[in-house]
């Protein structure tokens, strides 16, 4: 399964918890390990391209989009009776 997912936007993050509870009914484990990188001299990085390192890196909101959508939907699960007790 290939979902499109920019950790930074909620949405995008919403759909992906979507679509793998939509082909797998439940989603045990999330691994959130997203990155990237610009290589180069601090002073030749430009500063949209640091700022989108620092905020996909960053758990104010990579991270934290996927991990809301994950724990909604897990939640969710539980409360009609499907998860393991």
């Amino acid at each position: 399964m290939v979902v499109k997912l920019d950790v930074t936007s909620p949405q995008d993050a919403e759909a992906a918890v979507k679509a793998a509870v939509d082909r797998f009914s439940c989603i045990d484990v999330l691994v959130n390990n997203a990155g990237n990188f610009y290589a180069g001299f601090f002073e030749e990085i430009r500063p949209d391209d640091f700022r989108a390192q620092i905020e996909t890196q960053s758990v104010r909101s990579g991270e934290r989009h996927s991990l809301r959508a994950f724990l909604s939907s897990a939640l969710a699960f539980d409360e009609v009776g499907g998860a393991a007790q």
